[in-house]
């Protein structure tokens, strides 16, 4: 007898129902507040051809990226349609979670080594640059460009009609100049 079949047969008999790290897609995907809602609905695929083998698991808890008390967490739920990886607790079957969003099938959006990114895959996201800068942009703009553009304007400001137009003073300049500056050294445009 070959060592891989004893050792098949010995984790045979001591996990008899023992479930491996196995790829799912997912069906459903259930949203909202309180136990076992972030969980999906997913149907078990063969490893390598993606074949859909039929098998589906109700309600597969999903591990939060980082959980705390109370709901604190950041959630990145997995689309419907993506393939993902379902382990079992103790090999249990009993006990299936989803571990993670399975590479190979996915598209990445753009991101940039040792950079922490946070992205709706559509050009809005919040990253921090290995230099520690931070970047908060929506679809349209940056939170950065934003508010140079506010500093800019009450520093070009006028006022009109009586008593006669006069600027900003040159003090308030300086300060508003100096927190554009310290602007720049915490966020990226």
């Amino acid at each position: 007898m070959r060592t891989q079949d004893v050792f098949r047969q010995l984790l045979d008999r001591m996990l008899p129902h023992r479930t491996p790290p196995r790829p799912a897609e997912v069906l459903t995907l259930y949203s909202g507040a309180g136990e076992t809602k972030y969980a999906a609905d997913v149907e078990v695929l063969t490893p390598g051809d993606w074949a859909r083998t039929g098998e589906v698991v109700g309600q597969v808890p999903i591990g939060p990226i980082w959980m705390g008390q109370g709901g604190q967490g950041i959630y990145a739920p997995p689309a419907v349609g993506q393939v993902v990886i379902v382990e079992c607790l103790g090999w249990d079957p009993a006990f299936p979670y989803v571990s993670a969003s399975y590479g190979e099938t996915y598209s990445c959006a753009d991101f940039k080594e040792d950079e922490l990114t946070l992205t709706d895959g559509q050009g809005a996201e919040v990253s921090i640059s290995a230099s520690g800068l931070l970047r908060i942009a929506s679809r349209q703009e940056t939170l950065r460009a934003v508010i140079e553009e506010i500093v800019d304007g009450v520093v070009g400001m006028q006022t009109v009609g009586s008593p006669p137009q006069h600027v900003v003073s040159p003090a308030t300049i300086t300060k508003l100049e100096a927190a554009k500056a310290k602007l720049a050294q915490v966020m990226e445009k």
